[in-house]
């Protein structure tokens, strides 16, 4: 029988498995490839088919993710380069990151193959028993999530990260524990979902490069021009008003658009035009 833990629909199962204990299955068998750990009710371990609920199952939530893909950053915006390595590109570009607020810097770190799973642990599950709250917390985390450049795809409360110890099934890498991290509290959360709504740009540009005025600004790059944080908005002199949008545009690259191919009825019709 599989020692991997079932999904209990009612929530109320024992406690997850430490964050910082990897799986008993460390070799490369189908059993450990591509297992994942729910962020969400018993924190159930197991295939994303096993395990994964809709919005409306969340009863409880333990944690929050941000997923990090490094091939979706921009290289010479405001990372002047992106490592290939998965270990460095969380030590030079993204651990930075994280030191730079007191809530994120508590963030557990997961290397998941090529990217990142970083993940801000509650002390103490965060449960939904009351009508309204299920809804709250799915924009609170909505919110915080934006506090540092993710996948913008990824999910928020039914959100899953790779087991550690598991293999990642896409390229054969194992599932390391980088950062243990420290637990939040609801407050803390509660505080740096307030600091996002109150102070959007300059929370964002304080993570991303440490200052509240950057210099060339990053933007125009004209010379003697600086980039100075508002709480909206950011502005500089060469360039004028900065929005959030942005300011993520310097780290994220655009994601290219294909256009659908046309059908032969579409063809036909322009030929005749």
């Amino acid at each position: 029988m599989s020692s991997v833990p079932n999904f209990r629909k009612d929530g109320n199962a024992p406690a997850a498995r430490g964050a910082s204990e990897p799986l008993p299955i460390s070799d490369g068998t189908a059993a450990n490839v591509d297992l994942r750990e729910a962020l969400f009710n018993d924190g159930a371990i197991g295939p994303i088919g096993s395990i994964q609920v809709s919005t409306e199952r969340v009863v409880a939530l333990r944690g929050i993710m941000f997923d990090i893909d490094p091939d979706l950053f921009l290289q010479g915006g405001l990372i002047a380069a992106i490592p290939q390595d998965a270990t460095e590109f969380y030590r030079e570009t993204i651990k930075p990151m994280l030191d730079r607020h007191p809530v994120l810097r508590k963030a557990e770190v997961r290397m998941t193959g090529r990217g990142l799973h970083v993940i801000l642990r509650f002390a103490k599950p965060v449960e939904f028993t009351k009508p309204g709250e299920q809804e709250e917390w799915a924009g609170i985390v909505e919110v915080v999530q934006t506090a540092l450049p993710i996948d913008p795809g990824q999910p928020g409360i039914t959100a899953t990260t790779r087991a550690v110890g598991s293999i990642n099934g896409k390229n054969g890498a194992t599932v390391e524990l980088l950062e243990k991290g420290s637990p939040v509290t609801e407050e803390e959360i509660r505080s740096l979902c307030k600091e996002m709504c109150e102070q959007p740009f300059r929370t964002v540009m304080s993570v991303f490069t440490g200052n509240e005025r950057v210099q060339p600004c990053p933007v125009c790059k004209k010379p003697d021009s600086a980039l100075a944080a508002g709480k909206h908005v950011g502005t500089c002199y060469g360039c004028g008003t900065v929005r959030l949008e942005k300011l993520y545009d310097l780290v994220l690259a655009p994601k290219t658009v294909e256009k659908a191919p046309k059908t032969a009825k579409k063809e036909k019709r322009n030929a005749k035009g």
